[in-house]
């Protein structure tokens, strides 16, 4: 079930009469001064002591209305409330008072009062039934009440009577101005349901041309390049065909992988990553992608946190950034990287930020700077999809993007990420030490299950050249059947996501609960569930690669998988 979102009435109530605000310390005073002149000129000690009261209060409603959070709780903003509807009839206290105090004097004030919080209520709260009613009920309890007053004490004579009727059709305003108050607000929310329905369509269009014009280009590289092939002159000629078609398929699988992360879909592997570690590696290769006339700089703060996020995704996403500041730079210029601690929404976060020294965003395109294929660059070799995925990328780790750009001074973008306790693992991967070990392949079962045939073909071929022993499965069931008659294999290789009841996380638990040693590798384009128990034992899996499969990256896993294993059950031996 969604949660009410009560943000938007937080934020009229602080924007309405904040303790600093010039008009509202000169309402604090004209009710004070008032209030003062009553008590000596006309004796009335009540008037006074209700000025200091219903000025308190104020100081007490504005004093909540800042301590609850901008996005209460559905009991913290029935708190507000309820102080709101205090206030009120603290203030309705007086006009009662003066009603029943008798001079006409009086009575003018009683109904200017009530008549000024009315007006006042009306005009800058219509928007919010639920805060106009806690001070336009009483406001109308007092109309009643002095109506019919009126009555008993004057009799049923006709001023009265139309005093009391009046009063009466006052109030019965105040519940129509509180009906169409609630009308207003369900065709508000109505209209934007609607509106934000129009922009997801118009989002959705953008991605379905961009994509169908990047797709169309790079799959003409790829059928046309292997279409040459067999009319090559030479083997080098055929292999340069085929590197090119392999160079437009990596295009294909980088241009997935920033469509899944501007969808927050992208199959990430957080683990505990230390800024100055990430900022090493990115600086190794950072260097040869950009100009000599740009200058790279690399600041990591003293003492920094670290981040649990997938560390290859945090690259690209600071690369991605790099490169529309280096777009952005026409000569000389400069672009740095740092890395500081930060305190945000009150969790501790680490700031990781991109600066450059460019022309700068235009405020005409600030607001479009992350939809999906919106560029400005007159480059048409990118996907125009680098800050929509620097944006899933922050969103989906838990974290947050912020943009500060100044016409003719530069742009700084910061990815914002919470920090974390856990150590990161060593830079060096224990099994790199030990690949060696796999002498023998042909020693090694490996089982292979995925519902695309040409896919499970290609890899099965590719593992069996390795001198592997495959078996191959296109459904789960009929893997765990194969795993219950003939037992479980050296490794289990699964997609996440099958036709049929049985799914990768299925076999992976399978595996896991009958042997925890034998490692498993999951693969998928998308492997995103929302259930619980299945993002537990997805935890669990000993590797993750990301479709489509580099068969060289495959072969290369497999190898530390199993000679990881080896060193366990050597470790186990001695």
């Amino acid at each position: 079930m969604k949660q009410a979102d009560f943000s938007p009435q937080i934020r009229l109530l602080r924007r309405l009469e904040p303790p600093t605000d010039p008009e509202f310390i000169l309402q604090v005073c004209l009710i004070l001064g008032v209030c003062t002149c009553s008590y000596f000129l006309a004796g009335w000690w009540v008037c006074a002591a209700w000025g200091a009261c219903y000025v308190a209060m104020q100081f007490c409603e504005k004093a909540v209305v800042r301590l609850v959070p901008s996005s209460p709780t559905r009991l913290q903003y029935t708190l507000v409330l309820y102080v709101l509807f205090v206030e009120a009839s603290v203030y309705c206290a007086m006009p009662v008072y003066l009603w029943f105090l008798g001079p006409d004097v009086a009575k003018f004030a009683a109904l200017a009062l009530v008549t000024a919080s009315s007006m006042h209520s009306m005009l800058n709260r219509a928007a919010f039934p639920s805060i106009l009613m806690c001070f336009l009920v009483p406001d109308a309890a007092v109309f009643v009440a002095i109506s019919m007053h009126s009555i008993f004490m004057e009799g049923v004579t006709a001023e009265a009577t139309l005093f009391a009727i009046c009063g009466v059709a006052i109030s019965a305003f105040f519940v129509v101005m509180l009906s169409q108050s609630y009308r207003k607000e369900a065709q508000s929310l109505e209209t934007l349901e609607k509106l934000q329905q129009s922009q997801k369509l118009d989002v959705m269009g953008k991605l379905t041309g961009g994509i169908a014009h990047d797709f169309n280009n790079l799959l003409s590289v790829i059928s046309g390049n292997l279409q040459l092939v067999p009319g090559a002159s030479s083997r080098r000629e055929a292999d340069s065909l085929a590197a090119e078609a392999l160079h437009a398929a990596e295009r294909c699988s980088d241009l997935t992988s920033k469509l899944l992360s501007f969808g927050q879909k992208a199959p990430l592997l957080p683990i505990a990553v230390s800024p100055g570690s990430a900022f090493e590696e990115l600086q190794s290769y950072a260097r040869r992608l950009f100009p000599p006339r740009i200058v790279l700089q690399f600041a990591v703060e003293s003492e920094v946190g670290n981040v649990m996020v997938d560390s290859s995704a945090l690259q690209s996403a600071l690369l991605n950034l790099a490169l529309n500041s280096a777009q952005a730079i026409a000569g000389q210029g400069q672009i740095s990287f740092s890395a500081s601690n930060d305190v945000l929404s009150g969790r501790t976060c680490v700031r990781f930020t991109v600066a450059d020294n460019g022309i700068g965003i235009p405020d005409a395109n600030r607001d479009q700077i992350f939809d999906p294929f919106f560029s400005t660059s007159r480059d048409d070799g990118g996907s125009g999809l680098g800050l929509s995925m620097v944006k899933g990328f922050a969103e989906q780790s838990q974290g947050t993007v912020e943009v500060d750009s100044e016409r003719g001074f530069g742009t700084v973008v910061s990815i914002v990420l919470p920090s974390t306790d856990q150590i990161p693992q060593g830079d060096q991967n224990p099994a790199a030490n030990s690949l060696n070990k796999i002498r023998r392949p042909q020693l090694y079962s490996v089982m292979l299950i995925d519902d695309n045939r040409q896919l499970l073909r290609a890899m099965a071929t590719m593992l069996e050249r390795e001198g592997y022993s495959v078996s191959t499965f296109e459904s789960g069931s009929d893997a765990l059947e194969a795993m219950a008659q003939k037992g479980l294999p050296d490794l289990v290789l699964t997609d996440a996501v099958m036709p049929g009841s049985v799914q990768g996380w299925n076999i992976i638990q399978h595996v896991k609960m009958h042997a925890p040693q034998v490692p498993t590798i999951l693969i998928s384009g998308y492997a995103a569930s929302g259930d619980e128990d299945h993002e537990r034992v997805m935890s669990q899996t000993d590797a993750f690669l990301s479709k489509p499969i580099n068969l060289k990256q495959l072969a290369q896993v497999v190898k530390e998988r199993l000679a990881s294993t080896s060193d366990s059950v050597q470790d186990s031996a001695d």
